[in-house]
């Protein structure tokens, strides 16, 4: 039930001339998103950045960058952003000041959103999702017991869907909650999922979902030459980088 992409505008639009961009790119033998969500997500105890990169040293010196997802114009879900990757791969705009000669093979990417954490969780009834990462005790749990904090309830809280209607001698066949169905409809691609129950208000927390292997920097030419300041800061770096960079179009 997943379509292939209409074209190369994301959620938060087309991406800058000029523009310097930390990406895992896709591959033929690449991997599957749910390879780098983190379930269950790790709640933020500190304010983080609007725009751009927030370094976090481990005490082994590895940088990693946490990036937060818009939420209240862009990508209104968390599912919104992970199925974008998983057919347009991860491409996140550098900060003007982002320290790109720190980026490690072993730094990641650590994007963070809005409402990625559910306080309320055990609110949305019988858990009918399945865990992206096959956490044991997540997905199918006892609803009599508690419900864990699961990733899988991030297709299961989609907001600004269109119902999709299924006849009523095939809904109990086709899906549980056929009623909750709808289509979300992105920039370039068109994804299935489900609404929250009515009468739920969520209770969200901001929580990093997902750490991703930077594996390029992307500098966007320009037909006017928009991307020759960070070419030539990216050929001074040059030395110092660890990770591959290329002038693309687009």
């Amino acid at each position: 039930m997943l379509t292939e992409p209409l074209g190369d505008t994301r959620g938060c639009g087309r991406r800058k001339k000029g523009g310097v961009y930390l990406e895992t790119p896709l591959g033929p033998v690449g991997r599957p998103p749910e390879d780098f969500l983190l379930c269950p997500p790790n709640l933020l105890t500190f304010d983080a950045p609007v725009q751009g990169q927030l370094l976090i040293t481990t005490p082994s010196g590895t940088v990693h960058f946490l990036d937060v997802v818009g939420s209240r114009k862009f990508y209104p879900n968390v599912a919104d952003f992970i199925e974008e990757v998983r057919r347009m791969g991860v491409s996140r705009r550098a900060g003007p000041n982002t320290p790109l000669d720190l980026i490690t093979p072993e730094s990641r990417l650590l994007t963070a959103h809005a409402h990625a954490w559910l306080y309320n969780i055990d609110q949305y009834g019988i858990p009918y999702w399945t865990c992206p990462r096959d956490v044991p005790g997540h997905g199918f749990t006892d609803p009599q017991g508690p419900v864990p904090m699961c990733g899988g309830v991030w297709w299961w809280d989609v907001e600004q869907g269109e119902p999709v209607p299924i006849p009523a001698d095939v809904a109990d066949h086709y899906d549980p909650v056929a009623s909750r169905l709808v289509r979300r409809i992105m920039p370039s691609f068109t994804y299935i999922a489900h609404e929250r129950p009515d009468g739920i208000t969520p209770d969200y927390g901001m929580a990093v979902f997902a750490a991703w292997p930077i594996a390029r920097i992307a500098v966007i030419r320009g037909e006017h030459g928009e991307h020759e300041n960070a070419v030539e800061k990216l050929t001074a770096l040059q030395d110092r980088l660890q990770v591959p960079w290329e002038v693309v179009d687009q």
